[in-house]
Formats: C-alpha cells, sequence, structure tokens
C-alpha cells in the first residue's frame, strides 16, 4: 500500500541535491524581517489553539493519505482547499492506490482513465486536482487534471516521452510538476492554455517544479549548473534563491516553506531564509505555508528499540505546526481520545483547518481533517 511502481523522482532527486556540497550558508535566523512579513516572532503562537479531529478514510480497515505525505522523503503542500476539500490517494480490497477527492465526509475516486495506479496531489479552490496515474502494465507515469468530473492526460509526450507527474495547482488550472526526457534526464513544466510547457530552468539537466501560486509563481530546484535547491520563475524570470534551502511550497505572498541543509524546517520571506529550528533534537521539514504565514510540517524522528540495540531505528514522524515559540506536535492539540497519531501535517487553509496523514490504533494510515475550535 502506498508504493508507486517504481522509486518517486521526488525522492531520488532531493536526495541526488544533498549530495552536491553546499556553496554558501543562507540560513538566517534573525526574527526581524523588513517589509512586515512573517518571521519566527509573528508565527502563530497556536499553543491555546485545539482541534476538532474527521477521519477522511470511508472505512476504518481502508488506507488513505494525503499529498505525497504517505512514506515518501518530501510531502508537497497544496492538498487542501478553502471549501475544506483535500486531495489524496486510497486503497482499499478491491484497488490498489487510487486518487481520491476527500468532501466533507464524502470520497470520490477520481480514475476516469482506468489507470492501476493514481494520486492526488494538489486541489484548488474549484476543487480542481492535480496528480499522475499510470495505465496498467505501464511503468510511465502520467500527469493529469481532473476538472468538470473527468480525468484528463494533460502531458506532452512529444516533449515528455517517458511520462510526467503534476504536483501543483493554482486557482486558474495551471499545474506544474516533472516531466522525464528519459528516465535519467527530467525538467520543471508548466501546464496553461491546454498545454504543457518544458521550462528547463538555467538550461539545467535535471530540474524539478513543485508549486505554483495564483500569481503564476513557481518554485522548484534544478542540477547542476547552477545548482539551485530553491529556484524561482516569475514574469518569465528564472532567479535562483538558494543552493542550501529547499523550498517546496509558495503561498500567495511569495513566501516559501521547505527544509534547509541543516534539516530544519525553513522559510523564505521578503529575501531571508529563517531556519524553524528542530523538534526535541529531531530533523524537521515545512510543507506548506498558508496566506496568514501559519506553517504545517512534520519532525523525522527514529525510534530505538531497546530490545534490539542491533536493529536499525524505525521511523515515528510527528506532525507539527510552527509557533513563535518553536515546533509544537499537533498530537498535543487534539482530543487523547481520537484513535489517532499525527505523523505529518501536509496542509493548513487560511482558515486554519490542517489535513494530516495519521495511523489509527491499529497503525493503518488514514488521512485526517484537523479543525480548530
Amino acid at each position: 500500500m502506498f508504493s508507486p511502481t517504481r522509486k518517486s523522482p521526488l525522492v531520488s532527486f532531493f536526495v541526488a541535491l544533498v549530495c552536491f556540497s553546499a556553496v554558501a550558508a543562507e540560513v538566517n535566523a534573525s526574527p526581524m524581517l523588513p517589509g512586515g512579513l512573517v518571521s519566527v516572532r509573528s508565527l502563530t503562537t497556536a499553543s491555546t489553539a485545539h482541534y476538532s479531529v474527521t477521519d477522511l478514510c470511508p472505512l476504518p480497515g481502508d488506507v488513505c493519505g494525503v499529498g505525497r505525505g504517505s512514506g515518501l522523503f518530501f510531502a508537497l503542500g497544496g492538498s487542501l482547499n478553502s471549501l475544506g476539500q483535500a486531495s489524496g490517494i486510497s486503497s482499499n480490497n478491491s484497488a490498489l492506490n487510487f486518487a481520491t477527492l476527500f468532501n466533507h465526509g464524502q470520497t470520490r475516486d477520481l480514475n476516469s482513465l482506468g489507470a492501476a495506479i493514481s494520486y492526488g496531489d494538489a486541489i484548488n479552490a474549484s476543487g480542481q486536482v492535480a496528480g499522475w496515474e499510470s495505465m496498467p502494465s505501464e511503468t510511465p507515469h502520467h500527469a493529469f487534471l481532473y476538472t468538470n468530473g473527468r480525468m484528463m492526460n494533460i502531458e506532452n509526450a512529444s516533449l515528455f516521452p517517458n511520462g510526467s507527474e503534476a504536483y501543483g495547482i493554482n486557482k486558474t488550472g495551471q499545474v506544474v510538476g516533472i516531466g522525464f526526457i528519459t528516465p535519467g534526464n527530467f525538467h520543471a513544466f508548466l501546464y496553461t492554455g491546454g498545454k504543457m510547457v518544458d521550462l528547463n530552468p538555467f538550461n539545467g539537466f535535471q530540474s524539478i517544479a513543485t508549486s505554483i501560486n495564483d500569481a503564476g509563481e513557481i518554485i522548484g530546484s534544478s542540477c547542476c549548473s547552477p545548482l539551485a535547491k530553491t529556484w524561482l520563475y516569475a514574469n518569465g524570470k528564472f532567479t535562483n534563491l538558494s543552493q542550501t534551502n529547499s523550498g517546496t511550497f509558495i503561498n500567495n505572498n511569495g513566501q516559501i516553506v521547505g527544509q534547509n541543509s541543516a534539516q530544519h524546517a525553513t522559510l523564505y520571506s521578503n529575501g531571508v531564509w529563517t531556519d524553524l529550528g528542530a523538534f526535541q533534537g529531531n530533523a524537521t521539514a515545512a510543507n506548506e505555508i498558508n496566506n496568514k504565514g501559519q506553517v504545517v510540517g512534520f519532525a523525522f524522528i527514529r525510534s530505538r528499540n531497546h530490545h534490539c540495540p542491533s536493529c536499525p531505528p524505525p521511523d515515528d514522524n510527528r506532525a507539527l505546526i510552527f509557533t513563535s515559540g518553536g515546533p509544537v506536535d499537533l498530537n498535543t492539540l487534539i482530543p487523547p481520545s481520537s484513535g489517532f497519531t499525527l505523523t505529518e501535517a501536509i496542509a493548513i487553509s487560511d482558515a486554519g483547518q490542517i489535513v494530516a496523514d495519521a495511523k489509527n490504533g491499529s497503525d493503518v494510515p488514514h488521512a485526517v481533517l484537523l479543525t480548530p475550535k
């Protein structure tokens, strides 16, 4: 369950980028930023905020998740809209890994193309969903846009003969992601006006676009000359924002969140990168920032098995909201009787609702919606 037919290129690409030496330490921990934008001190305190929990899985025994948070190295924000609708994936005894729209207690299988596997990675305010699917007996993935009740394959096979995957969508239905020229040569793409465009930032060999905001600003990463762990595409121009900070989501204010070279969640605002801190000494990453400056993500925790000291430690992630006082475990802000352990906060709406991946009492992955009380 939650196992794509090949290793996610998003995983491979970001792991590959880590292997390159950092050129400069661009993390600026100063809490005061010019322009009145978000700083560590101005992040929501959230220490008194509590949430109700809604299980988004249709049946207790089903498996479901939101965004790309289902066991992959990096999740992507954008999987929750202002209507409280979320995009993700479900599995059950009759179907494996199908793109799903979660809508106020109702679930909809988006797989109108008859794909063998599909992921719903991002959703916009109109309920359009972007993601990828793979047809039976096929290896390549194909980017899709779900709109007007049907899934459309949006890739350009002449540009990307080895497939594509979509990761972000904005309010006008523009879509971004990754397209494969060969299995090892891939470029960021923009789908707009019914056409897929090869962005190819800096004429690099490898690139990926992860997020697009409502103004059409796009962020992503590229390799190798120059190395850009975060680039911005705006007004027809590419700007290399960092060689050490990996940004994965951009909001409508142009603020970016992700992870830095210290393996801490990071925030880019008004030209400055700010380290958002570790959680109890563990690595953190930020998945999304809403337009009010609230940031969510997770801590990557390795738990030692005391009964088997030589065994590899299991992963035990915790969903986080980042506050002025540091990262806060969202598990401390939900009812103890919820029956869930929140493992990763994927997205947060301007109303403060959060979609997260969680485990129920039987360790079955579920998607949940947190609503502020």
